[in-house]
């Protein structure tokens, strides 16, 4: 039993530790080759080797490039082979640890077709895998397409496979495909060139989903194959550089050791049978022939050392560490140190400061940028100072670049000239100082030529523009005036020449958005006092100009915020009473049409308060869940009511719910929809649409990002001039003969305590006014029907308690709430309110806020608490910006009634009580 129980244990624990992973391979030969459903060549070989050596049990998903790697990105599959690095695809990928194999991307193409160099590829058609780093790469083919300015003909395909055969069609002059497939071509009519570009790194791509243990379980069989030169990764890399892969294995081992070894019996045979015969004949020939070939080296030998010895040149190798590979001269007092004490170090160990900042930058130039490169120097060898010129050019040796810069000794020219040279060098880094400054400058700065044509532009421009501008015109620019009109490229110039000149008020128009644009042009001279080039400096003030007419705009609005405070609190208090008077006279059905018209006048004159309001400290809208939608439709069907506009919606039936003041809003709509139809002449047409949009952040209106409910209103009226533009918003502007102008400046300040932006747009059939607020959750929407102007039911007497110190309101409202069925005791401020708490109990306190004389409303609330009063607390106020407004159940209030209040807000104050105390 004991030895059955480690059985089972022991299966148990092999099983624990099997696992399989799925692998996806795409026919790539000779990296990998797919075959009658059979996976072979080098990368699957390989981890057939490592699998087998980890336990790792293996399903193969064979398919195209882009469906595999679609897979590996979505954790379909584990492992992706053979896969490119490259630090794009790691944002989607992980690699491997190791490489497997270094490839490169290189152009083939017909025999008779050859292609010597890049420039070639001018005009031909290119066969090129989708998806391939040795195109998309840095230093892919289509990086040096554009650095040469080549204009190729790109045909895509799924492989390289399909590339070959577009050649041999004739449907392609040239392929780009990887170097380890061309070992595999064994087609001698199409052949490699010497293009060669973007080195990669091959390797297996895992899944961001393919659990660390498994990774770290192939990556060390990887090192472990890598790092025994003996292994069997070694026998396939061989393998794959003799045959590329073109028949099996074993096959390869037999041709390769085998039969060499039979045939070398076989010729040993032969030669000993015929080597009495011969022998002598042979050792007379070889010794004639070695003799012959002993001359021609010694000949060679002796003209390769009267060349060098008759250069006057120093050659220097250097890599793209900075280091020398290697030095060829017979010049060695031109050195700074001899030639095996300087291969090996770098520029680093010999130069310091300027010297060495000139030739880092030639270096890269050459290396880097894959430029010829050439400078003027000096060296104090031996103390004297000798001069140098350095001639740089690029070499391609395999997949690395090395720069072989030739050395030539200008001391005796430069000491004829000694003062021109000194002056050259100091142009030479004076320049390379110039483009770093110019290029470190925010400001756009353009050269071009006295024609037109753009011949320099800094980094700022290239930012701008998106693109480089050199070898365009100055007049492909599109250039406006504050009016609108198109004007070409303002080079300001007097009656001959160019002059200097500052632009203000211009506008650049990209891409069918205008820039407004500061800057300067002046002419650029030659030493002959002969324009010969413009410069301009250019500068982006949109967003500069934008916040300097926010500020200006919040600073009218602010003072008109200190006029009207003063006046819309009184108003409101003599607007409450009247409300009061009218509500009275609602709850006897003969008086409604009266109480009727009266309440429309309440309601126009509320609606001119809550303008002033809104510029003041008491205009902060109390916020609460509606339907936008439906709002914008009542408002502008009312608004439009009577006038001969044709109206049409675009209102989706889906909820459009924000937090909104209904009563501001409104207002917004309708002085929006009223602006409309006067522009219009009470004739025309007008389309109201809602949407859902979302904002990125750094979006045109400066608006926190996030999703926004978009109202626009559109006309087809004449627009808004140029010139009003920047006049429109603000206070008591206005084109109308009976405007107050206050209208669009009003619903500025209403959406921007919305926390969004109102703007316009000039249309050609007309001008949209659209703003922005933030949008909420669609299921928070209040669903429920707006309650009637009844009179409200008291189920028996209740006793009221009114603060407020102003007698009209304290008589209107008792008045009201007596015809109603209450008991209303009225007092001036908190002292008088406390007194009446302590001789009689009362359901409903009603305080005001704001108190001129005596205790206010927030104070006499929390001596009400302190005394442990229990009755209904509401507050009341002509303000909406009091913290104790927005969050009256924090200071001890249990409802809030706004001035003026309605009959129906009343209602809603007594069911509130009613729900409280049922």
């Amino acid at each position: 039993m004991r030895g059955l129980f480690f059985l089972i244990l022991l299966l148990t624990y092999s099983v624990s530790f099997s696992q399989t992973v799925k692998v996806g391979v795409w026919n790539n030969p000779p990296l990998s080759i797919i075959s009658d459903n059979n996976v072979t060549g080098f990368i699957p070989d390989i981890f057939e080797k490592i699998s087998k050596d980890q336990d790792i049990d293996v399903v193969y998903v064979k398919g195209g490039w882009e469906e595999l790697y679609t897979k590996l990105k979505n954790g379909e599959i584990d492992i992706f082979m053979p896969i490119g690095y490259s630090e794009k695809r790691l944002n989607e990928i992980d690699f491997s640890k190791y490489p497997l194999f270094t490839n490169w991307g290189q152009i083939i193409c017909k025999k008779d077709k050859y292609l010597n160099s890049i420039s070639e590829l001018n005009g031909k058609r290119i066969a090129i895998q989708k998806n391939d780093l040795y195109f998309t790469g840095d230093f892919g083919l289509r990086h040096l397409l554009e650095e040469f300015k080549i204009n190729s003909n790109i045909i895509f395909l799924d492989n390289y496979i399909e590339g070959f055969h577009k050649i041999l069609n004739d449907e392609a002059d040239c392929a780009l495909v990887g170097k380890s497939f061309i070992l595999s071509n064994k087609d001698n009519d199409i052949i490699p060139t010497s293009i060669i570009v973007q080195p990669v790194e091959v390797h297996f791509g895992y899944s961001k989903k393919l659990d660390n243990h498994t990774k770290s379980q192939i990556d060390e069989g990887i090192k472990k194959l890598i790092d025994d030169k003996d292994s069997y990764y070694y026998h396939l890399l061989n393998y794959l550089n003799e045959t590329g892969y073109n028949y099996s294995i074993s096959t390869f081992y037999i041709q390769k050791f085998f039969l060499p070894i039979i045939t070398f019996i076989a010729i040993l045979v032969f030669v000993l049978l015929l080597f009495n015969v011969l022998l002598r004949k042979k050792v007379v020939q070889k010794t004639y022939e070695l003799h012959n070939t002993i001359e021609k080296l010694k000949n060679s030998e002796s003209k390769l050392k009267a060349i060098l010895n008759s250069m006057p040149n120093i050659i220097f190798v250097i890599n793209k560490d900075f280091r020398y590979l290697d030095v060829i001269t017979n010049r060695d007092d031109l050195l700074l140190s001899p030639k095996d004490q300087i291969i090996g170090k770098s520029i680093y160990d010999f130069f310091t400061g300027d010297k060495l900042l000139l030739f880092e930058n030639h270096i890269k130039d050459v290396i880097e940028h894959m430029h010829r490169s050439n400078i003027l120097y000096d060296i104090d060898i031996n103390g004297n100072t000798r001069y140098f010129e350095s001639f740089g050019v690029p070499m391609v040796l395999g997949n690395e670049v090395f720069g072989l810069f030739q050395i030539v000794e200008r001391t005796d020219l430069v000491m004829a000239n000694d003062a021109c040279h000194r002056a050259m060098m100091e142009l030479s880094v004076e320049k390379d100082k110039l483009n770093r400054i110019l290029n470190s400058v925010s400001e756009m700065v353009i050269f071009a030529d006295p024609d037109g044509q753009i011949t320099f532009t800094n980094r700022s421009t290239v930012e701008f523009f998106g693109k480089s501008l050199i070898g365009g015109r100055l007049s492909e620019l599109i250039f406006e005036d504050i009016e609108g009109n198109r004007i070409d490229f303002p080079v300001c110039k007097d009656s001959k020449n160019i002059s200097h000149c500052r632009l203000n008020n211009n506008y650049l128009v990209l891409n069918d958005k205008k820039y407004e644009i500061e800057g300067e042009i002046q002419p650029i001279y030659d030493s002959a006092s002969r324009i010969n080039g413009i410069l301009i400096v250019l500068r982006d003030v949109t967003n500069e100009k934008r916040r300097e007419r926010e500020l200006i705009k919040a600073d009218k609005l602010e003072t008109i915020g200190r006029i009207a405070a003063g006046i819309a609190h009184d108003f409101n208090n003599y607007l409450g009473a009247i409300q009061n008077y009218v509500s009275f006279l609602q709850l006897n059905d003969d008086n409604k049409t009266i109480a009727e018209s009266i309440i429309s006048i309440i309601k126009k004159s509320q609606n001119l308060t809550k303008q002033l309001l809104t510029f003041s400290k008491g205009g902060t809208p109390v916020f609460k869940i509606a339907d936008v939608g439906k709002l914008v439709k009542e408002v502008a069907t009312f608004s439009l009511r009577g006038s001969n506009i044709k109206e049409e919606f675009d209102i989706p039936d889906s909820c459009f719910c924000a937090k909104i003041d209904e009563g501001f809003l409104s207002q917004v709509v309708s002085n929006l929809v009223i602006n409309a139809r006067d522009a219009m002449g009470n004739n025309g047409k007008i389309k109201i649409s809602i949407s859902k949009v979302y904002l990125h952040k750094d979006n045109e209106f400066h608006l926190e990002e996030g999703e926004y409910i978009k109202v626009s209103i559109k006309d087809s009226g004449p627009g808004v001039p140029q010139s009003l533009q920047n006049k429109i918003f603000d206070p008591f502007f206005t084109t109308k003969s009976n405007g107050t102008g206050l209208g669009l400046t009003t619903s500025y300040a209403i959406i921007k305590n919305h926390k969004g932006e109102l703007s316009f747009l000039n249309h050609e059939d007309g001008c949209e006014f659209f703003f922005f607020i933030p949008s909420s959750d669609d299921s928070e929407c209040d669903k429920k029907s707006e309650g009637q102007d009844s009179k409200p039911k008291l189920d028996g007497k209740i006793k009221v308690l009114y603060m407020d110190d102003e007698n009209i309101l304290r008589d209107s409202f008792g008045l009201l709430m007596e015809a109603i069925g209450a008991v209303v005791v009225s007092v001036q401020n908190g002292e008088e309110a406390l007194k009446a708490v302590q001789k009689e109990r009362f359901d409903i306190i009603v305080l005001d806020l704001t108190i001129k004389t005596g205790m206010s409303g927030k104070d006499t609330i929390k001596k009400l608490k302190e005394m442990k009063v229990d009755s209904f607390f509401v507050v009341s106020s002509g303000y909406s910006d009091d913290p104790v407004i927005h969050n009256f159940k924090e200071y001890g209030f249990d409802g809030y009634l706004p001035k003026p209040f309605s009959l129906k807000e009343v209602k809603e104050m007594l069911e509130n009580y009613k729900m409280r105390h049922s």
